[in-house]
């Protein structure tokens, strides 16, 4: 994955992820900055900033399902590529 501005959307929904206070979640796509979230290279994996914000997402604990919210630090995250049929462009989970 390239280092770059990008957004994260459900395919099912057509929902994208916003930033609400110290939460993310999700959103009608509207062009606000909080939509945006820039994704940089770290070591082994990437840090995910909100542009709008300015925060990084984090996990409260390493553990399946844990919460997400956002923070001035950040954190490593890692990005596996997917193919879905019925997208031109890479998708990442």
């Amino acid at each position: 994955m390239r280092h770059g501005i990008y957004m994260f959307i459900n395919l099912e929904t057509e929902m994208v992820m916003d930033m609400f206070g110290l939460h993310p979640g999700a959103n009608w796509p509207s062009g606000s900055r909080t939509q945006e979230w820039e994704i940089e290279p770290s070591g082994h994996g990437y840090t995910i900033r909100n542009v709008g914000t300015d925060m990084y997402l984090s996990v409260v604990a390493i553990e399946d399902a844990a919460p997400i919210f956002a923070t001035h630090y950040p954190v490593a995250w890692y990005f596996r590529r997917i193919n879905v049929q019925e997208e031109v462009d890479p998708c990442y989970e």
